[in-house]
C-alpha cells in the first residue's frame, strides 16, 4: 500500500470517529480537554505512527484552539500486539482491514473514552500512563511524581 492510501484509511477513521482535520492534524474537542493526532513517518521503514495527545484545557492559561502534540499534557502513540511487534509503527505491508481494526481498537478503547469521561480515565485504562503525563497534568490532578 502507498502512503496515500494509508493517509486516507486514517482519515476516513478519524473523521468517522468525529474528529476534524486542520493544520495536518487531527482533533476532537470537548469543554474540557482537546485530543490531538497525528501521523509521522518512520525514517527506517515503511510505515508510519500514529501519535496523539490530550490538551487539558483548565491547565493552561491561553488555551490553544489547535495544539500541538508537544503542547499537550499526554503524549504518546498508538500501541497494540501488531504494532508493537514492528517498532511501534503501522507497517504499509498490513492489509487495509487490519490498520483499520488497528485504529478503530486504538480509538474505542482509550481515545474516545477519554474524551468522554475525561483525562482521569486515560490512567484507569492506561495504569502505568502516569509516566507519560507532563508534570503541570500531575500538579493540576495532585499526583505525586
Amino acid at each position: 500500500m502507498d502512503n496515500k492510501v494509508f493517509k486516507k484509511i486514517v482519515s476516513d477513521e478519524l473523521i468517522n470517529a468525529g474528529f476534524i482535520f486542520k493544520n495536518k492534524k487531527y482533533y476532537c474537542d470537548t469543554k474540557k480537554l482537546t485530543a490531538v493526532i497525528d501521523l509521522q513517518k518512520s525514517d527506517l521503514y515503511d510505515a508510519w505512527y500514529i501519535n496523539y495527545g490530550f490538551y487539558v484545557k483548565d491547565i493552561h492559561e491561553e488555551i490553544k484552539l489547535y495544539p500541538k502534540i508537544s503542547e499537550c499534557d499526554i503524549d504518546t502513540s498508538f500501541s497494540n500486539e501488531l504494532i508493537d511487534a514492528n517498532g511501534g509503527a503501522i507497517p504499509l505491508s498490513l492489509d487495509q482491514e487490519t490498520i483499520r481494526m488497528c485504529i478503530k481498537e486504538e480509538l474505542k478503547q482509550i481515545i474516545l473514552p477519554v474524551v468522554d469521561n475525561g483525562v482521569e480515565e486515560f490512567f484507569d485504562i492506561v495504569p502505568d500512563g502516569i509516566c507519560l503525563a507532563k508534570k503541570r497534568l500531575k500538579d493540576y490532578l495532585g499526583i505525586d511524581n
